[in-house]
């Protein structure tokens, strides 16, 4: 619960104008250096000495996977002075920047913490077609909260999906929040007995 509207406040001190302090209250943990020193403890001391000394106060060397898990277990469970979503399990030794793509990264990996999910009933099902005729399917829902955000809807995918998925209006969902605050369909949770689905695409939405 510690990161409960921390985007938002993040947001909102660097969009304030006048007064600068607040920012004094922010920092940056920094996980990579790219092409940076070849051992790990001179690159976090470097990066501490440059005032970035959180990665050198929390960063710690493992090598079974039960350490990694009891890490995770101590921050998901022991207050910290900042938020945190999961750790960055990672080798000492980076290969070249240039070879840094996405998900292609085979020397690290970031492993979450739970979301926090919620249930929410649908109140709708809208249908869009894209400029290519794709149609893709949002469920309208019951407003639900889920950390800083007001979820209203949620992003299906495909028709086929949706109706893999099989749920209409007056069923119920778990939602949650995935990568940078966007809501996820998780799964069906409760079906009613009322089981008329809309045509896709015929008409943008069924209440």
């Amino acid at each position: 619960m510690g990161g409960m509207n921390a985007r938002a406040k993040v947001a909102g001190m660097l969009m304030r104008q006048g007064k600068r302090e607040p920012l004094s209250a922010l920092s940056l943990f920094i996980w990579a250096w790219p092409d940076g020193p070849a051992a790990m403890s001179e690159r976090l001391a470097q990066l501490s000495a440059s005032g970035f000394e959180l990665a050198q106060r929390h960063s710690h060397r493992v090598s079974r996977v039960q350490e990694v898990a009891n890490w995770r277990e101590h921050w998901l469970t022991t207050p910290l002075p900042f938020a945190t979503d999961g750790i960055v399990i990672r080798q000492a030794k980076e290969p070249a920047g240039a070879y840094w793509q996405p998900t292609q990264g085979t020397w690290v990996a970031a492993w979450k913490y739970e979301p926090v999910a919620q249930v929410a009933q649908v109140n709708g099902i809208h249908f869009s077609i894209g400029r290519s005729g794709k149609v893709s399917v949002v469920a309208e829902l019951e407003p639900v909260k889920l950390d800083d955000k007001l979820v209203r809807r949620v992003n299906v995918g495909s028709v086929a999906r949706w109706r893999r998925l099989d749920f209409t209006v007056g069923d119920q969902l778990l939602v949650s929040l995935a990568g940078q605050g966007i809501p996820r369909l998780d799964s069906v949770v409760w079906r009613g007995q009322d089981r008329t689905k809309p045509n896709p695409p015929m008409g943008n939405t069924i209440r």
